[in-house]
């Protein structure tokens, strides 16, 4: 009887290895038959011999300017490939990128992007789709309507950008004595911290984000967003436990003090006569047509994805901006000059608005460096690109950076040149042809705070500096999910005005 007992223990130990090696080895034989490309039409060319199984996994990371990615996208309108045969199609042709854009049968998000949802939330807008993403996006817009960006959030970025600005004075200025005149600067760092201090104090409406409960926010948002990014290409991240344990702490402390902080704006509501942070905007937004409001969690799924879309985004792109004006004299000329004919006067969207030179300067930075070097998607149904059959669950990707140095449109493409986008030349590119915040409806909805953000920026730090590059230092980019330079190191030379 004994026997038997303890024999059972081993009998069902064997049984459950059966079973698991049966289901195993089912899974694998499963996976070596699948094919790779089920669901995409054949006519769609592979760019290259790629692994039966790994697909273009060797290939990644990717790295611009060097990525095979980009080759292939430079080199064919439309591929396909595969990563452990779940395929994607790549599309790099204007056209054949607005059928994707404009079509709802690519509405849903790629499936990398799960790894974003567990940051952002699920209620986010850039997770949801479909009724839910209307629904959200609906009230969401209405913190990012031109009049309240213009009246509510304006003065806190000018105010914001000129305290950064007399903060560099005083660190770096290289014909200040107490600084040198070879001292250079990280221009990049420079501007996250401006970029963080504005979304700071737009998202949570406090003067002072040296406050405890900010820097914990400010702290677990930047880890967040870190972490988040590295994900997307390191199997070694996603799969350790240790460090998937930080990444889930990290969030579930992010969330209770942003909680805290929605909460505390919701007992003030009535007390609260305008929306001059982007929580209270939110807890005010309703639909006329139904009378709905956004939950609690809803809010915080926003602010998470306000700071993560717009804060990398903004600030990458002004230390690029920064970078490609010091390298080019002549451009920083005619931009100082269109900036002192505006005199000592306040920053108004109107003003900023007006600077026809400095918009230019910002178009071209954005097509050399677009924030989202690609847009990707997921058929949710049967769905055509251009004469192409795509079946339902698909990955589709459109390779904004090859478009945007399309040499038929933009010749010369890795020369710095503003003029491309002047009254004349802008009418030579197709509109989906450049499309650094996306386009149609999903396009960013933070496009015109990112703007009018790197506008009161640049003027701030234009009126009190002239920049040029540290000629020991090298430049590398760090392709995550954003472009992001590694250092851009400048030398700043303040500006003595008469």
């Amino acid at each position: 009887m004994d026997s038997q007992l303890l024999q059972q223990p081993a009998v069902w130990i064997a049984t459950a290895a059966a079973t698991a090696a049966s289901v195993v080895g089912y899974k694998i034989i499963k996976f070596t038959k699948a094919d790779a490309y089920e669901g995409v039409d054949e006519r769609i060319p592979t760019p290259a011999p790629l692994s039966n199984y790994l697909g273009a996994i060797p290939y990644l990371p990717a790295e611009f300017p060097s990525s095979v990615f980009h080759r292939w996208s430079a080199m064919l309108p439309i591929y396909k490939i595969h990563f452990f045969k779940l395929p994607m199609v790549g599309i790099s042709d204007h056209q054949l990128a607005k059928d994707i854009i404009n079509s709802g049968s690519f509405d849903e998000k790629h499936k990398a992007y799960d790894l974003i949802s567990r940051f952002v939330g699920s209620k986010s807008i850039l997770i949801t789709y479909g009724e839910e993403w209307k629904k959200t996006h609906k009230l969401v817009a209405q913190t990012f309507n031109v009049a309240n960006i213009e009246k509510n959030f304006l003065p806190t970025m000018v105010r914001t950008a000129e305290i950064h600005a007399e903060r560099l004075a005083e660190k770096y200025a290289s014909n200040r004595p107490s600084v040198g005149s070879m001292t250079s600067f990280d221009i990049d760092k420079c501007t996250v911290a401006v970029a963080l201090d504005i979304i700071a104090k737009t998202v949570f409406g406090v003067d002072n984000t040296e406050a405890e409960n900010i820097q914990t926010i400010l702290h677990c948002m930047e880890q967040g967003a870190f972490e988040t990014q590295r994900r997307f290409y390191s199997p070694f991240r996603l799969y350790n436990p240790w460090l998937l344990w930080k990444h889930n702490r990290n969030i579930s402390t992010l969330r209770s003090e942003i909680r805290k902080i929605v909460g505390e704006r919701k007992d003030q509501l009535d007390e609260i006569q305008d929306t001059r942070d982007f929580i209270a905007s939110m807890l005010k937004a309703r639909d006329d047509e139904t009378g709905h409001l956004l939950d609690e969690e809803t809010i915080i799924d926003q602010c998470i994805t306000f700071f993560f879309a717009g804060h990398d985004t903004s600030a990458h792109t002004l230390a690029w901006a920064f970078y490609l004006i010091s390298r080019h004299p002549e451009v920083e000329a005619k931009l100082l000059r269109e900036i002192d004919a505006l005199g000592d006067v306040e920053l108004t969207a109107l003003r900023l608005n007006g600077l026809k030179y400095l918009n230019l300067i910002i178009k071209e930075t954005l097509r050399m460096y677009p924030p989202g070097p690609a847009i990707s998607r997921n058929t949710n149904r049967k769905g055509k690109i251009g004469q192409y059959d795509i079946n339902k669950d698909v990955g589709c990707s459109v390779h904004v950076l090859a478009m945007h140095y399309n040499e038929q449109y933009f010749p010369n493409p890795t020369r710095f040149d503003p003029e491309r986008f002047n009254e004349e030349n802008v009418k030579n590119i197709p509109p989906f042809q450049y499309i650094p915040f996306a386009k149609g409806e999903r396009s960013c909805i933070g496009q015109k705070f990112a703007l009018l953000e790197m506008k009161a920026v640049l003027v701030a730090f234009y009126r009190k500096f002239t920049f040029t590059p540290d000629p020991w230092a090298s430049l590398k980019i760090d392709a995550m999910i954003t472009l992001q330079p590694t250092a851009v190191r400048l030398i700043a030379k303040e500006r003595i005005l008469k």
